[in-house]
């Protein structure tokens, strides 16, 4: 199955014609080029001089600017200049008209940015000539522009293009006091698909979504693969309401989808959370969030199903608390019985190019940024790393220039039970736990959810045992302490086996945390055990 290749609105139309610019202060050349021009079957907006092009430009950005060179106000070099020192949604091929033929004059009209050139007077046959050569150019650069801009696996919008395509509809919304609404998906178990059927499987289904997704949508909507199988679609003028009908009706849509992948069939369903730009709602990125914790929720409560956000107070409630003729499982529960322990941290000195690295072996969501005695300064997230011009000056910053500094800190002996109605409360989606000011530890709903899995199992032997294939709480803390065992023995050969510390460093990580997530589970076993 081919990729699409169909992820932004395009620069470029689907007629052969080119939206030109023609731009003379001879109302003659005008009409006899732009007579020319529209005879090829191309789209033709006059204006006088540099300024009023510009002008038009910002309105609606050409395909192709033609040119005079010498032009009252501003003339046609100056005019090029400005539009190639100008952020446009796409590149502007530049024709300049002239009767010079001076190589002095040729190089100048280079330097500022033109493309080629236009001997007056002008015949039909060379303008035509020119037009179908920059036209191959135009069309090169929309292809290169698509593969920069897309997924290359499934041919929807990338993360990145993603980022600055809500941007502008964030403004615009704003500006005109549109609702704006995000709907982000994941598909159910995907994982699975890999281990059982292959990833080509895998492949097959993630194109086989998308492609429904990018169906489902009207033209002024945007799909993007936002990593591994989660997809995002952000729906301009659409209220809450509307964006829960779609997504339903993408979910049964998706839901009744037959996926061919070689000689098998697979069938697929997918979870997905949605909401709506909000008064208090401070920017894309947190509308985004907003989504993503109903996703969450989504995928906690029996997945293939939708939940917006407007549902998330009538389901914060606690799901600890349901515990008859029984005190709170977090009854006493200190943040550092929970808490994931740190493994790394970043120095807010640090470069960016080394906080990518760290994030991208390590595969750390978030990292806590210290100052050089230790202290707790901010946190950076892989989110932030991934907004960064890289291809600018974002690169030669440091973390400390782009870190967030509003962090939500906590001691280590405070109470897990509050630091969890908090982040019930809130949109941030993790904390950071500390010791006299230095981070130890994370907390995150996802730990909790750690937490409460080993809880609910030592609670219910009978139930849980069945679901965990017949084991009771004694079989499953030796299953657990076995695994810590293996991990730690295979950390250890990585070791003695390693010619450089600096080649093992992502291996003792990545095991190091393994073993402390097996450590967490079996003290979390142990502790309500001994509870009960």
């Amino acid at each position: 199955m081919e990729p699409s290749t169909q992820p932004v609105k395009d620069h470029i139309p689907a007629a052969p014609g080119l939206k030109v610019l023609l731009v003379d202060d001879d109302p003659a050349i005008l009409r006899i080029v732009a007579v020319l021009l529209r005879k090829s079957g191309h789209q033709v907006t006059t204006a006088a001089n540099g300024r009023e092009a510009l002008h038009k430009i910002s309105l609606e950005c050409p395909h192709m600017l033609i040119t005079d060179w010498n032009m009252p106000e501003m003339d046609g070099l100056e005019l090029i200049r400005e539009v190639r020192n100008t952020k446009l949604p796409g590149y502007i091929y530049t024709l300049l008209l002239t009767a010079r033929s001076s190589a002095q004059d040729l190089a100048q009209g280079i330097e500022a940015g033109a493309n080629d050139f236009v001997s007056k007077p002008v015949t039909e046959v060379e303008l035509v000539a020119r037009i179908h050569a920059g036209q191959r150019i135009i069309e090169l650069e929309r292809n290169l522009r698509l593969l920069s801009e897309s997924d290359g696996l499934t041919g929807v919008m990338n993360r990145r293009t993603f980022h600055n395509q809500i941007v502008r509809e964030w403004a615009r919304a704003k500006r005109y006091e549109q609702p704006l609404a995000v709907v982000i998906m994941d598909v159910d178990y995907f994982k699975r698909v890999n281990d059982d059927h292959g990833h080509a499987a895998g492949d097959s289904v993630l194109m086989s979504v998308a492609g429904l997704l990018r169906d489902s949508c009207r033209p002024s909507d945007y799909v993007c693969r936002y990593g591994g199988e989660e997809f995002v679609a952000l729906l301009p003028q659409t209220d809450e309401a509307g964006a829960m009908a779609w997504a339903e009706r993408t979910r049964k849509a998706l839901e009744e989808l037959v996926i061919l992948t070689g000689d098998k069939t697979l069938h697929v369903t997918a979870s997905f959370g949605i909401a709506e730009r909000l008064a208090d709602t401070k920017d894309p990125e947190q509308l985004v969030d907003m989504a993503d914790q109903c996703l969450l929720v989504a995928k906690r409560t029996g997945r293939n199903r939708v939940i917006r956000n407007s549902q998330l107070h009538d389901l914060a409630a606690d799901p600890f608390g349901n515990v008859q003729g029984k005190q709170h499982p977090l009854q006493g529960v200190l943040a550092r019985d929970v808490m994931s322990t740190l493994v790394m941290t970043l120095q807010a000195t640090d470069s960016i190019l080394h906080a990518v690295e760290l994030v991208l072996q390590m595969r750390l969501p978030s990292v806590p940024v210290v100052d050089s005695d230790g202290n707790i300064v901010g946190i950076i997230s892989e989110k932030d790393l991934m907004l960064l011009d890289v291809a600018g000056e974002g690169w030669s910053k440091t973390v400390g220039d782009v870190m967030k500094t509003n962090v939500v800190v906590y001691e280590e002996t405070h109470s897990a039970k509050e630091i969890f109605d908090f982040l019930c409360r809130v949109s941030i989606r993790r904390v950071v736990v500390v010791s006299n000011g230095q981070p130890v530890g994370m907390l995150s709903r996802d730990t909790y959810l750690r937490w409460y899995t080993n809880w609910i199992i030592t609670q219910r032997p009978d139930t849980m045992g069945a679901q965990l294939g017949g084991e009771n709480p004694q079989q499953q803390l030796t299953k657990t302490a076995r695994m810590l065992a293996n991990s730690s023995q295979i950390l250890l050969r990585q070791l003695e086996e390693s010619e450089s510390l600096g080649e093992v460093i992502p291996c003792i990580i990545g095991g190091s945390t393994r073993i402390q997530d097996l450590a967490t589970d079996l003290l979390g076993h142990c502790q309500q055990a001994f509870a009960m």
